[in-house]
């Protein structure tokens, strides 16, 4: 499917724009169980079992009609669709307040046609209604691919994942990282290759509240960062400091009274002249 939409990508994450319109062809991720398979819930809060709770990077369609009442969550699989035949991909798209959630496995077939964008839908396959008062940016993406090959259907099953960036539909200069911390004191870092010769990027992790939109009338509509059930931190990445697509190394600690713990993610991150 073809969608126009304002291109704004590379100057994006630089801080810079691209306002003319361009045409973009998505890829569609096929859903790998059936409706009655679907695993869903809407009612109780449910909170992250681990501190990663989304990441996206910068804003992408501007077409509102092109989410359905389902939603639809859209991947930059740049990188991977270049170097990988298939790819088995877990979602898990989590509502801000912690009462919807959904996660089931998708898979990419990407064939001879390289597309860089993925659409994933449905994201819920009952809640058509209940959602709606979630969209845009009240519903939070974590998707992973499983490095490993094996049973699509147990996908999301398995721990050993790279997390993907996921597309945010509101305008957003770098790339954000949602974080559970528990209310802790925290710090992240990306770890670059040494061969790179440059050393950790230090991320800018704050509370929810603690980030100013910009006046910018259309992200002040879509883009309200407040306390939410399911995150408490947002640390934000500057995109330029990544010299090449790959996969990094996120480590996250945490502080409080009794120590120091660190928990350790795998992210996909491109570059912003991708």
């Amino acid at each position: 499917m073809k969608i126009a939409y304002a291109f704004f990508l590379a100057g994006l994450l630089t801080g810079g724009m691209i306002s003319e319109a361009q045409t973009v062809d998505y890829g569609t991720a096929l859903l790998q169980v059936p409706p009655e398979a679907f695993r869903e819930d809407l009612g109780d809060v449910n909170v992250s079992r681990t501190p990663l709770v989304a990441f996206t990077r910068h804003k992408a369609d501007t077409e509102s009609g092109s989410r359905d009442n389902r939603g639809q969550i859209v991947l930059d699989l740049q990188h991977l669709v270049q170097t990988q035949s298939k790819l088995d991909v877990c979602l898990k798209t989590s509502s801000n307040d912690g009462v919807f959630w959904s996660e089931n496995p998708f898979l990419v077939d990407p064939g001879n046609e390289k597309k860089r964008y993925w659409r994933f839908q449905p994201i819920t396959e009952e809640y058509y209604e209940e959602i709606e008062r979630y969209l845009p940016e009240g519903l939070l993406p974590l998707a992973g691919y499983v490095t490993e090959k094996g049973d699509s259907v147990s996908t999301c099953a398995r721990p050993e994942r790279v997390y993907l960036p996921a597309v945010g539909s509101c305008y957003a200069p770098e790339i954000n990282i949602y974080v559970n911390s528990s209310n802790r004191r925290m710090q992240a870092k990306v770890n670059v290759p040494e061969t790179t010769g440059t050393d950790a990027i230090l991320l800018d992790c704050r509370e929810p509240e603690g980030w100013i939109p910009p006046p910018d009338e259309e992200r002040n509509q879509c883009e309200q960062y407040e306390a939410t059930v399911l995150f408490d931190k947002v640390c934000r990445l500057d995109a330029s400091e990544i010299q090449s697509s790959g996969v990094y190394e996120l480590t996250m600690s945490f502080q409080n009274d009794f120590g120091i713990e660190e928990a350790k993610e795998q992210l996909l991150l491109p570059t912003p002249q991708e």
